[in-house]
């Protein structure tokens, strides 16, 4: 399986040492210099990883800071810093204590081999903390039920926390409590985080598959301002 990964990082010498040790992995690699160049290459590739030097992660705004925090939800990401004097890597889990056993190695193999690669578009995007019940069930039959969040929602979709194991592809029922009409939205599973396996809130994307004209316009009403959704 091909592992594609996307490496930022804006000084010519550690992107020579982190090119050089990653090729020796076998791994295909693109590069950008920044943050911001991250929004022309995501919406027209898949990636099985992303790799940020801390320097870029430094250097960073405050919104780019916002987009790596979205990105590291999605993607297995780590940082990269490179040390001129002694050529050293080291490899830092967000999130996490220094490890000194992390290694780029060990990275592309526990996380980025076995990940389903992904592509990501601009979409308008907010943090919005709905209410709602999640079931397998169109009946929203109380054994299949649960009480959950969204954790953000745009005008075609939302990403639900949930720590039980969905399928890509699957169907559910989503009811959001707040808006004016609580009917059953159907949706399908587009993408998962599994809980325990990388840094971050386990949950389910879904993409809105029926939904009324009234339930679109009050979402779409409620949403404005941040990127990313997945395709």
């Amino acid at each position: 399986m091909d592992v594609r990964l996307l490496l930022v990082v804006n000084n010519r010498d550690a992107r020579i040492a982190y090119s050089k040790a990653l090729m020796q992995l076998q791994v295909s690699l693109e590069s950008v210099p920044s943050v911001s160049e991250l929004h022309r290459v995501l919406p027209y590739a898949t990636f099985s990883g992303i790799l940020l030097d801390t320097s870029v992660m430094n250097s960073a705004s405050g919104s780019e800071k916002a987009f790596i925090h979205d990105l590291i939800q999605i993607f297995p990401s780590v940082r990269l810093k490179f040390d001129p004097d002694t050529q050293q890597i080291s490899v830092l889990y967000f999130g996490q204590a220094h490890d000194e056993n992390a290694t780029l190695q060990r990275f592309v193999e526990s996380q980025c081999m076995g990940f389903t690669p992904r592509v990501i578009r601009d979409c308008e995007r907010v943090e919005l903390n709905f209410n709602v019940l999640l079931s397998k069930k169109e009946d929203f039959a109380e054994a299949e039920t649960i009480k959950t969040i969204t954790m953000n929602v745009s005008k075609e979709g939302c990403f639900v926390f949930t720590p039980l194991r969905w399928q890509i592809g699957e169907v559910a029922w989503l009811k959001f409590m707040e808006l004016l009409d609580p009917a059953p939205i159907e949706v399908e599973v587009r993408w998962v985080k599994e809980w325990g396996k990388t840094l971050g809130i386990p949950g389910i994307g879904v993409c809105f598959r029926e939904i009324t004209p009234e339930q679109a316009a009050q979402i779409k009403d409620m949403v404005g301002g941040a990127p990313l959704s997945l395709k």
